[in-house]
């Protein structure tokens, strides 16, 4: 090999090397070797940091002090009554073993029911026992219907001195508005209930009272049968509630 063969041996070998003599690396692009991304999905945003949860309110005495009612399932809440709390100081004579019977009151606002009560005044002699209790129905027609809540009994009620007999429900009863019936039952005939006779349509509140025939010794029954309807006397049967203010 002569001096000039050798030479552009040389020379061929360091084009090659550098590239610019091979058929594959002319056709190749100046992005050669870099992957393509155009169709890649894009990077997803970074989710927003959540915001804090309220810290829940606890009213405490918060109420009172801001006189919004008193604090009740940890809400501002107003105490009311609704029928008769108050004692009439009569007696209420009539079958009471043979009926349930009671009158109808109308809630306004969504409320909880917190307890039942009456007043006894049982007519009876020194010794003789009384018994009663009350329950609330709901409304069909203008007559009570289904039992929602009843009280238990109250035996041996004192004779001839207006008491007043409450029962606090351990769990409160949520009712919406609407017409309800506070229906009463004894299982003695000595005039448990202390209550209002009107006189010649004066006096004391009267008006219509639902009268269900009924065993006085059985539990209340879940539904009422047919009522009759009558003006007649206002007994001291009461509910108590709670609405948020």
């Amino acid at each position: 090999m002569n001096r000039f063969t050798s030479c552009a041996l040389v020379t061929l070998f360091a084009l090659a090397a550098c590239g610019e003599v091979s058929p594959e690396n002319e056709m190749l692009g100046p992005d050669a070797g870099q992957q393509d991304n155009s169709d890649a999905a894009p990077e997803p945003e970074p989710m927003p940091e959540p915001e804090p949860m309220p810290e829940p309110f606890i009213c405490g005495d918060t109420c009172e002090v801001q006189s919004r009612g008193v604090c009740y399932l940890n809400e501002c809440m107003l105490e009311y009554d609704l029928g008769f709390p108050d004692a009439f100081n009569r007696n209420v004579g009539g079958p009471l073993p043979s009926f349930i019977w009671g009158f109808a009151i109308v809630v306004d606002s969504p409320s909880y029911v917190t307890g039942l009560g009456f007043v006894g005044l049982p007519g009876a002699p020194d010794g003789a026992s009384a018994d009663g209790h009350i329950a609330l129905y709901s409304d069909n027609s203008g007559a009570p219907a289904d039992l929602i809540v009843a009280m238990d009994e109250v035996t041996n009620m004192p004779a001839g001195v207006a008491t007043t007999f409450e029962q606090e429900l351990e769990t409160p009863q949520e009712i919406m508005p609407g017409t309800y019936w506070l229906m009463g039952k004894a299982e003695s005939a000595i005039s448990p209930f202390a209550s209002n006779i009107v006189v010649n349509g004066s006096g004391f509140p009267s008006f219509p009272m639902a009268f269900v025939s009924a065993d006085g010794s059985a539990p209340f029954p879940q539904t009422l049968g047919p009522a009759n309807l009558s003006n007649n006397h206002a007994p001291n049967f009461f509910l108590r509630l709670m609405a948020p203010e």
